[in-house]
């Protein structure tokens, strides 16, 4: 039989000390491993422990000051500086802010950001007064902690307290974070998510322990360690311990190599003295090694050349032993080699290609680009700025202040605080300044930026774009001040004018509609018209159809009909005449409707006097006429009464009727004065009279 190289060392070692060696080995290993095993489970057991009460301590404390803080917030008014004290003590303390019942901010400081006034924060149901649960922020948890605070002399609930612990920053306070391959801790959730680890990939990627056996074994009641696969695939030894006071459990794991570091070194002894031990073996083996030792000298020659760069080189003229085998696998590695960098100068080739095409982009953008390092410096400029600002791109990448210079003074708040409105995917919102170019003049600049990250999630610095949006904002004024003078003219105007969409939804109301309607502009936009706009017949007091309605239907001017009454929001009523008229676009598309009115109550009241006046007079022609062929009777009655009393002596009973129709007739005759001064337009005659005389005569 055929023994190879490496069969006959393994024969040799065997039989001269491998198997008694090995087996005394194999005891004394198990041994020190119970033993190393136990001193490892105490000491960690302790360091659990300790880091345990601190962490436990550390959120108590930040719980009693977030309780006390509640206390001393309700019925107070409130005051930003409240919140100002803990929130700079505790730096773990990530957001801290105060709402109302409808979840609206009042007050709020926030370490990374801004939280505008009145804005909405998610609603949390409590079943108490202090509830314990998870955020995040940046895909990172965070533990929350929310107080409900009262009125003190209702009892009822007035708003909450909130604040947003960051659970890196309290664990990075309590607990030393230990390199990779050392012992290390970390928080997870009762239900095995990490929210804390010297890791932050870890936390970011939301990873769960819950399937680990060291989970289970805690879940179980069993608190001793235990041996698994970590999270970073490192084989470890691990604990677990429930955080008292808090829904988090922290976790205890030691890499199996350093827990049982003393093993190894007993190991390392032990095969010093298996080695001396053996210096027989390998006397005996000598020629056995010369065997391998020449062919090993070719191949590390030859494997020098190839670490040279020598590509083209292979290993020949080997015996088929392992030593040849590994000289074929060298040269199956030599073409892979080869092959790669084949394949490695291509994407090269092809990544400088896809280089130039970005720079050419970039070069020959209408916009100012640029891209800047998280210290603020600029990594690169796109020549577009010289024509924008005057300056060129070196003497932007020379001055990384260069842009805040340009800004003018008044407009320097902008510039330099727009990073604190980021919207809700991280995006910073676009913001409007003016620059003072090279040459002195004073341009409009759109700027909008965003952060730029790697493929692993680190920090690349910020990307910008640059925008001259002077001629829009020159055009923005002109078009405010053509709005300004439209609106000066319709509040001019002595007619009511309203405008409306094509949806019958009021636009806009002059200061004569507002009256006349009785709602104002603010009230009345947005809602129908048939809201506002309330007409009904005068006569038969039905409503009116809708003119809007008829000019959309239509697209022709319409006018109202007679005897249309508008009926204000207070319920008062005018007589009114009005007119309705398409709004129509340049390409002749009708985008609203125009209506304008008049108030003709008092005109219908002055018509109306005017001809009550000619009705008047003429009854009082009429009277006139009655009246001077009344007179004339009379006066022919009176001067017959006259003659009668002149031809002679009547009795005195005669002469009694005579002269009372002589009263009569004067009577009539003041009758028919009265007649003649109404048929002149003339007031009325007036006189005192003796009421005792005019009643004996009416007798």
């Amino acid at each position: 039989m055929r023994f190879g190289l490496f069969g006959k060392l393994l024969v040799g070692f065997t039989l001269v000390a491998m198997i008694p060696l090995g087996m005394g080995g194999i005891m004394f290993s198990q041994v020190v491993l119970k033993s190393q095993r136990l001193a490892v489970e105490e000491l960690g057991r302790t360091r659990l422990k300790m880091a345990e009460n601190s962490i436990a301590e550390r959120i108590t404390s930040l719980d009693d000051e977030l309780c006390f803080l509640a206390q001393h917030l309700e019925g107070s008014v409130m005051d930003q500086r409240l919140l100002r004290y803990p929130y700079e003590k505790n730096k773990e303390i990530l957001k801290i802010l105060v709402a109302d019942v409808d979840d609206r901010v009042k007050a709020s400081l926030f370490r990374y950001g801004y939280i505008s006034q009145d804005s909405l924060v998610p609603h949390w149901e409590m079943s108490g007064d202090h509830l314990v649960s998870f955020v995040h922020w940046n895909l990172e948890p965070q533990l929350l902690i929310i107080y409900a605070l009262h009125d003190p002399l209702t009892n009822e609930v007035t708003g909450s307290l909130r604040a947003e612990i960051s659970l890196k920053n309290l664990f990075s306070r309590v607990v030393d974070r230990r390199k990779t391959g050392k012992s290390q801790l970390y928080i997870v959730t009762e239900e095995g998510k990490v929210v804390s680890h010297p890791n932050i990939n870890l936390v970011l990627s939301g990873s769960n322990i819950s399937k680990l056996p060291v989970f289970a074994n805690f879940r179980r009641g069993n608190s001793s360690f235990t041996e698994y696969q970590g999270l970073n695939g490192q084989s470890v030894v691990g604990m677990i311990r429930k955080i008292t006071g808090a829904p988090l459990l922290v976790v205890e794991e030691i890499p199996r190599e350093q827990a049982f570091l003393l093993l190894r070194k007993l190991k390392k002894n032990f095969l010093v003295a298996f080695a001396v031990a053996l210096l027989l073996v390998f006397m005996s083996a000598w020629l056995i090694a010369r065997s391998f030792s020449r062919p090993m000298a070719r191949l590390i020659a030859g494997t020098k050349r190839i670490a040279e760069g020598d590509l083209d080189f292979s290993l020949r003229g080997f015996s088929p032993d392992e030593v040849g085998n590994l000289a074929d696998h060298f040269n199956q590695m030599v073409a892979a080699l080869k092959e790669d960098r084949h394949r490695r100068q291509q994407a090269e080739e092809d990544l400088r290609l896809s280089e130039q095409r970005y720079r050419t982009v970039a070069d020959y953008a209408y916009d100012m680009e640029c891209w800047r390092d998280p210290a603020g410096k600029f990594l690169f400029v796109s020549p577009s700025c010289e024509e924008l600002t005057g300056y060129s791109p070196a003497e932007f990448m020379a001055d990384y202040l260069l842009m805040r210079k340009l800004v003018i003074p008044e407009d320097k708040h902008i510039f330099i605080d727009h990073r604190h409105e980021v919207t809700a995917d991280g995006r910073f919102l676009p913001i409007e300044f003016r620059i003072r170019r090279k040459d002195g003049q004073i341009r409009w600049f759109e700027h909008i930026c965003r952060p730029v990250t790697g493929v692993d999630g680190e920090n690349l610095g910020i990307r910008g774009s640059n925008r001259d949006i002077t001629e829009r904002k020159f055009a923005e004024e002109i078009l405010a001040a053509e709005r300004e003078r439209l609106a000066v003219t319709l509040r001019s105007i002595g007619d009511g004018v309203i405008t409306v969409d094509t949806r019958g939804r009021v636009v806009m109301l002059n200061r004569e509609a507002e009256r006349m309607t009785g709602w104002t502009h603010d009230q009345a936009v947005g809602r129908p018209l048939a809201e506002i706009f309330t007409i009904i017949d005068e006569h038969f007091r039905e409503a009116r159809e809708d003119p809007v309605a008829r000019v959309l239907a239509s697209g022709q001017a319409v006018e109202l009909a007679n005897s249309t009454v508008l009926v204000a929001r207070d319920g008062s009523e005018r007589v009114i005449g009005d007119s309705a008229a398409p709004i129509v676009d340049q390409q002749s598309e009708i985008i609203g409707v125009v209506l304008v009115f008049r108030d003709l109550t008092e005109k219908k009241r002055l018509q109306e006097q005017v001809l009550k006046a000619e009705k008047i007079k003429s009854i009082g022609l009429l009277a006139g006429g009655i009246a001077h062929d009344f007179n004339n009777l009379l006066q022919g009655i009176g001067g017959n009464l006259a003659l009668a009393r002149i031809g002679g002596k009547l009795p005195d009973e005669v002469e009694q009727k005579l002269e009372q129709a002589e009263q009569a007739v004067q009577r009539a005759a003041g009758l028919t004065q009265q007649l003649l001064t109404f048929s002149r337009g003339g007031a009325p005659v007036t006189r005192e009279e003796s009421l005792s005389e005019l009643v004996r005569e009416s007798a």
